[in-house]
């Protein structure tokens, strides 16, 4: 779908739409994100997805300004609704995409009940159109995950520490991938 490339000066943050038209790829500009990615951002870190709704969301792992005294490394969550032209966090335009959750090394976004779901080694967040839940920890993560795909309620998680994980929209139970 698309790529994040998050430039120097350090805290520029841009996307770039890539589409296959079937005769080779589509790239789109270079579209400007924020200017506010804060300090040391993981750019292998970052994540894009697409919801059912053409919404495009973008999330990536960064450090606060308080970082240096001791503050968190965060997660900013930032969203187009127009192919990725134009931005704003999760909040709404002119304010910060921080969510209330560390997740490092990397996050995965997910599509999940017509909104988006980040997943990390700390555990998984939900944005719900209002506000992210508590970050819940659904089994002993070892690693951050490195694929998260969804189907409606249903959510799997792969990562390199054990069988995958399947979210049925209740709960987690490990996963056997038929065939294998």
């Amino acid at each position: 779908l698309s790529s994040v490339h998050i430039g120097y000066p350090a805290d520029r943050t841009f996307f770039v739409r890539s589409v296959f038209t079937g005769n080779g790829w589509w790239v789109s500009p270079k579209y400007f994100v924020t200017g506010d990615s804060r300090h040391c951002h993981n750019i292998w870190g970052a994540d894009v997805v697409a919801t059912p709704d053409g919404k495009i969301w973008m999330a990536w792992l960064g450090k606060g300004r308080d970082w240096y005294e001791g503050g968190p490394e965060l997660t900013f969550v930032y969203c187009s609704n127009d192919g990725g032209a134009s931005w704003a966090s999760w909040r709404g335009a002119g304010f910060t995409g921080e969510i209330p959750a560390v997740m490092g090394p990397h996050v995965r976004l997910a599509p999940y009940r017509g909104q988006v779901a980040v997943f990390g080694n700390k555990g998984w967040t939900r944005f719900d159109g209002a506000k992210w839940t508590e970050t819940e920890k659904a089994w002993n993560w070892r690693s951050a995950p490195w694929q998260v795909p969804s189907m409606g309620e249903e959510i799997y998680v792969a990562d390199e520490t054990g069988p995958m994980k399947r979210y049925d929209g209740k709960a987690w139970s490990d996963f056997a991938v038929p065939g294998r």
